[in-house]
């Protein structure tokens, strides 16, 4: 069962304003092949309820032990491998009251 309503993590992640992404996401769609963008992740999180979606598992963050993340493994149509997304709700940066969708890892599996 994950920690983060999928609906919600779907909803922040359709609007610019409540969705962010670590840096380490940025830095890892390197290793991607072209056409596998952060666009993308966007994306992906507006299904997560979709077969090609699979939640796996909720594990607690090695910076904060109380923080909860989810992590999906969720497959791109037309790339032969999965994804291994780990996510978060939290308050947006810079401490404005606003929840947005936070996107930590975004790997091959």
């Amino acid at each position: 069962m994950p920690a983060y309503d999928p609906r919600e993590v779907a909803q922040l992640a359709s609007a610019p304003e409540t969705r962010w992404a670590a840096g380490s996401v940025f830095d890892s769609l390197d290793r991607f092949p072209e056409g596998i963008g952060v666009e993308v992740v966007w994306d992906i999180l507006q299904r997560l309820v979709s077969p090609d979606c699979r939640f796996y598992k909720t594990v607690s963050s090695k910076y904060d032990r109380d923080e909860l993340l989810d992590v999906y493994h969720v497959s791109v149509t037309g790339v032969d491998f999965v994804i291994y997304l780990k996510l978060k709700i939290a308050a947006k940066p810079r401490g404005t009251l606003s929840r947005v969708v936070t996107v930590l890892s975004f790997k091959e599996k």
